[in-house]
């Protein structure tokens, strides 16, 4: 990614949900003096995260002016509540934190992704900044845990309107979008890709630098850490349901989107089958993630494993 033009402080830049982090050099013009900064773009929830920083200065340079886009929530809210009507669903949660809205709903489809677990497709909706984020959602009835799959090809971002003039085709594609994402071919295909996770392990190390990386706290981790080893799924599947567990339980909405998407998203982290064996460095995965768990438990227990009869819950 290059910058071949001065950044302007009003200037956005867009750039799709993924597990990645880019770096590079650009331009702030600041009282008519041309700045050397880096942008460093992070995947926060849901957009990237924007900081500027000045090789001579340690703070941020907030550059992105006050704007109002449209259309407002209220209006994103009723259509959100329209087109699941007419998809014959239910809008199961809506909350506004500032500018930002968070809106899921469940819709009619459902399916078991293993015997007895079943599985309710959605929708889930978000704002932040500039953009309107549509991303196809799952709710898993048996522990009430809800997944956001950002990495279905289905997902999308919808850049909003300055002008009444633009909404109309905003509220155009955002209509198309839910139906997109409520479709059942996007709900096939997350069923496949928690029915993937279900046969590859995890490793440890990657996942949770995966997770810093995407600014989730170190006490957190821990208790994913704690569901995921007091559960008898020790697969890919197992830890997206222990990051939905927690996100659950989580009353913060910028942290639960956060949780949510990254559960659903899991698949980009874990190992396949055939990488089970070693990696590049000569080491058995798998008995990096054992020592992983062992080292937290004998952090946090006494050097005491839980006891296997106290297994009671997948979730």
């Amino acid at each position: 990614m290059a910058c071949s033009s001065p950044l302007e402080p009003d200037r956005f830049f867009h750039l799709n949900e993924s597990f990645v982090e880019v770096n590079f050099v650009g331009y702030y013009k600041n009282n008519s003096q041309r700045t050397i900064v880096e942008l460093f773009i992070r995947n926060a929830e849901p957009s990237p995260s924007m900081f500027w920083r000045p090789h001579s200065a340690t703070s941020n340079i907030d550059f992105m002016k006050t704007q109002t886009y449209l259309p407002s929530p209220a209006e994103i809210s009723e259509t959100f509540r329209s087109e699941i009507s007419n998809l014959a669903g239910t809008v199961a949660f809506e909350h506004v934190t500032g500018k930002s809205l968070f809106l899921r709903a469940v819709l009619p489809h459902s399916r078991d992704v293993k015997e007895d677990d079943r599985i309710d497709h959605g929708v889930a909706v978000r704002t932040e900044g500039p953009e309107l984020f549509v991303h196809p959602y799952s709710f898993r009835e048996i522990c009430t845990n809800g997944a956001i799959h950002i990495t279905n090809i289905r997902s999308k971002a919808i850049e909003l309107g300055t002008s009444s003039g633009e909404t109309a085709m905003v509220d155009c594609l955002f209509r198309q979008a839910i139906q997109s994402c409520g479709s059942l071919e996007a709900f096939q295909a997350n069923l496949e890709e928690m029915r993937d996770a279900m046969n590859r392990r995890v490793n440890m190390a990657i996942v949770m630098s995966s997770m810093a990386r995407r600014g989730v706290l170190s006490r957190t981790m821990n208790r994913i850490i704690d569901r995921f080893n007091t559960q008898p799924d020790r697969s890919g599947f197992g830890l997206m349901n222990a990051i939905t567990a927690q996100a659950r339980d989580t009353t913060n909405q910028e942290e639960k989107w956060k949780l949510e998407t990254i559960g659903g998203g899991i698949i980009a982290w874990l190992e396949k089958p055939d990488s089970w064996s070693t990696d590049s460095l000569g080491i058995h995965s798998h008995s990096r993630f054992s020592d992983a768990l062992a080292a937290h438990e004998a952090a946090t227990s006494g050097n005491c494993k839980v006891p296997e009869e106290r297994y009671s819950s997948a979730c």
